[in-house]
């Protein structure tokens, strides 16, 4: 589910910033911190985690996701887990119109809904426990950790 080499500076999120990873290292080699650069940076990017084995299974294998999915929604599902795993928060989502990140309300409270295929969403929740503004809503920039509940139309 990755980028083309043809897609660098297209807009792919994963290849310009594994292209600014490579950058940013070649200009630090000269340092003798440059390896824990890399580190401490890599390990600042939002993890991901799965509600249920099923999921995590046909989110890991791209042929699971077209098999069950179809071609469409794997892709974009597969974009869409990419973006996240680049994203050094929440917050970075966000600024993506195309994934239209936004809090649920209701019975979905502390649950986030990405844009798939309409309608169809995939549903999000902060790790526990749930960074939250003074206002009491989600806090984006510090929301670091996830888990991936379902892909489900929210509009049912």
């Amino acid at each position: 589910m990755g980028c083309t080499r043809a897609a660098h500076g297209s807009g792919c999120v994963r290849t310009e910033l594994l292209y600014a990873i490579s950058k940013e290292v070649g200009k630090q080699a000269s340092t003798a911190g440059a390896r824990g650069w890399y580190t401490a940076w890599y390990r600042s990017l939002v993890k991901v985690t799965f509600a249920t084995t099923r999921l995590a299974k046909l989110c890991s294998s791209e042929d699971r996701m077209v098999r069950e999915l179809g071609p469409e929604m794997a892709r974009r599902l597969g974009t869409r887990l990419h973006e996240i795993e680049a994203a050094a928060s929440l917050a970075e989502l966000r600024l993506l119109p195309q994934v239209r990140a936004h809090e649920l309300t209701g019975n979905r409270a502390d649950q986030v809904s990405l844009d798939l295929v309409h309608p169809q969403r995939l549903i999000i929740r902060p790790v526990d426990p749930c960074p939250r503004t003074p206002e009491g809503g989600l806090d984006w920039d510090e929301t670091i950790a996830i888990e991936v509940l379902e892909i489900a139309d929210t509009h049912r």
